[in-house]
């Protein structure tokens, strides 16, 4: 059944929730920020601009302080531990850049870095609407320094003017490079997230069945094809297990009938917890033999399956109330108000049965 696998393997709103949506697309910015700085620390070597080659290396260390530590030795304080890394991440781009910018000349491209700053909203911490625009507002007011301060117009190293240009070019490149990596592992991430999220709200959080608000948003657009058989399963008598065993038990109850319900339909049958006690089949068969059977077959598995709940055996059975209307003609909440009809038709007339409307005829089956 596509419902049943749907929820075994969909990663919870919850688990993406604690793992930090913020903190695992941060991660990536810190790996690639270690990285990219390795790369500086040789390549200011072998300019013989030592300076900015031993704070490359402090870049460096901090970076992997910031992954490891963290990665390693969580903080038990998650807003805590966003907000040191946000802090480390934004001191290390704003100081290296503005450096960089002073030492080699505006020219040579660093200033782009800081754009990062302004743009990348998972470099900053969520949580403090304060902090991520005091940040914000410090980096633009970096670029607007670096470009009108005079202190920034010359190069202050035996680089080459020609080696200048390289850089300015080489560096505007893995601007580009880092935030088109980042913004599309935002996105990746965002979309699983949205998905992730879309297939919680449309599930039933006790049975993992779909809800009746997934079948009313399918079955009212206005692309949707009805079904060709709407079955509305009660449990009977379901109040006396909640005032008898408890609403605890009531719960398990409703757990392990959607468990049986989701054993006996196939891919084709879209099964949701339509509410309380209430289950609903939507069927695409064409074959209303088959619809039958496989209801008179859930019904059976009710009946004789006993259920233990606090080392108290219980029984209960349930009354299935279906329509069909094979020519697509009927609408879904046609076939909807058919199968509550039959429903109640087969609870008036001594429940734990199946009762069956073809386009207003209702036979009792009993197969």
């Amino acid at each position: 059944m596509k419902q049943q696998k749907m929820i075994s393997t969909a990663t919870t709103f919850r688990e993406l929730e604690e793992a930090g949506f913020y903190w695992r697309i941060g991660s990536y910015a810190l790996l690639i920020g270690g990285s990219v700085h390795i790369g500086f620390i040789f390549l200011f070597a072998y300019l013989h601009v030592w300076e900015l080659s031993f704070f490359n290396l402090i870049s460096v260390a901090m970076y992997w302080y910031a992954i490891f530590g963290f990665i390693l030795r969580p903080l038990h304080n998650e807003k805590e531990k966003d907000a040191k890394i946000g802090w480390i991440v934004f001191a290390e781009l704003l100081s290296h850049n503005l450096l960089a910018s002073y030492i080699l000349g505006r020219e040579s491209g660093f200033v782009y870095y800081i754009f990062v700053l302004i743009g990348l909203p998972f470099f900053v911490d969520a949580y403090a609407k304060k902090i991520f625009f005091l940040r914000k507002i410090t980096a633009i007011g970096a670029v607007f320094f670096v470009e009108f301060c005079p202190c920034f117009d010359t190069n202050k190293t035996d680089v080459t003017q020609e080696m200048i240009a390289l850089m300015h070019y080489g560096n505007l490149l893995l601007f580009l490079v880092v935030i088109s990596m980042l913004t599309y592992v935002y996105a990746d991430n965002a979309q699983a997230y949205q998905k992730v999220l879309r297939e919680e709200s449309d599930t039933d959080a006790l049975t993992g069945l779909y809800n009746r608000r997934y079948v009313l948003r399918k079955q009212l657009a206005p692309s949707s094809i009805p079904p060709l058989a709407v079955a509305i399963l009660d449990i009977d008598h379901f109040k006396q297990v909640n005032d008898t065993f408890g609403h605890h038990c009531g719960d398990m109850v409703i757990r392990q009938i959607a468990a049986e319900i989701q054993k006996a339909v196939d891919d084709d049958t879209t099964a949701c917890r339509w509410g309380g006690e209430e289950f609903l089949l939507l069927y695409q068969t064409p074959d209303p033999l088959k619809i039958e059977q496989n209801l008179e077959a859930i019904r059976q598995r009710i009946e004789t399956n006993t259920m233990v709940c606090g080392g108290q055996a219980i029984r209960v059975t349930l009354t299935a109330g279906a329509a069909y209307d094979l020519s697509h003609q009927s609408a879904f909440d046609v076939l909807l108000l058919r199968a509550d009809k039959a429903l109640y038709s087969g609870k008036t007339n001594g429940r734990n049965q199946v009762c069956i409307v073809n386009e207003g005829r209702e036979h009792k089956g009993w197969l």
